[in-house]
């Protein structure tokens, strides 16, 4: 039995795997950097907050 290949002019037009691999990491990448910013912000917050809690026990 013998394999007949289609013309590529005959074969639908696909993104290549190797793009849309690409756009998915690249929108991973982008929601990993948003959260990361978030969490650094989250962390300065948390630091100003029980520094400011030492300092008022300490004045107690």
């Amino acid at each position: 039995m013998r394999l007949e290949l289609e013309p590529a002019w005959a074969q639908p037009i696909v993104e290549s795997p190797q793009i849309v691999t690409q756009h998915f990491h690249t929108n991973i990448d982008t929601k990993s950097l948003e959260l990361q910013k978030r969490i650094f912000a989250l962390e300065e917050e948390v630091k100003r907050y029980t520094t400011s809690k030492k300092i008022h026990k300490d004045r107690i």
